[in-house]
């Protein structure tokens, strides 16, 4: 799991939050990448700039899922702080931790899990994992769209450029 800022900006200012998310399971692992959105139908597709890092997060584009069109939302329970830094006090003392909720395109949310934080990654594993929003193979949930094509085509450069590991598998 990783939360970033997307511009960055300043400390304490709003910015587009990023939360990412590997799911692992018997078929493999498949990402979910997120961005500080809105909850309501209208506001699902949009990134809004927030200061807390407790969310909400959504999936801007849509996901299939068993057939259907689905919308990802992540959310903490309670404030995690305008800092990368207060967020891993709060996991530290086991504080931190972020539901998974989904949606149809109108629909209301429903849960499906929960994200407890663990002890941050040394800066060199970090700096090496790379999600993948083009979704991996096994998995019956997969983005779908124009822009998630687009995707397709800008990740592996943004991974190469920021010298992200080839082989995902091997991280621990």
């Amino acid at each position: 799991m990783r939360l970033s800022r997307g511009i960055p900006t300043p400390e304490g200012w709003p910015d587009v939050l990023g939360f990412a998310l590997r799911l692992h399971g018997a078929e493999g692992a498949v990402d979910l990448l997120l961005s500080s959105a809105g909850r309501p139908p209208v506001l699902r597709h949009l990134p809004l700039p927030r200061c807390d890092f407790a969310g909400p997060y959504g999936s801007l584009l849509a996901y299939r899922f068993g057939g259907r069109r689905v919308y990802l939302l992540a959310r903490a329970g309670r404030p995690l702080g305008c800092s990368l830094a207060g967020v891993a006090e709060l996991a530290a003392r086991n504080e931190a931790r972020i539901d998974l909720l989904a949606a149809s395109a109108g629909g209301p949310w429903w849960p499906y899990g929960r994200v407890t934080f663990g002890t941050r990654l040394p800066a060199e594993v970090d700096a090496a994992l790379a999600f993948d929003p083009n979704g991996r193979g096994g998995f019956d949930l997969r983005p779908r769209g124009l822009l998630q094509r687009l995707r397709t085509v800008g990740y592996p450069w943004s991974r190469r450029g920021r010298g992200a590991a080839d082989d995902q598998t091997r991280l621990p």
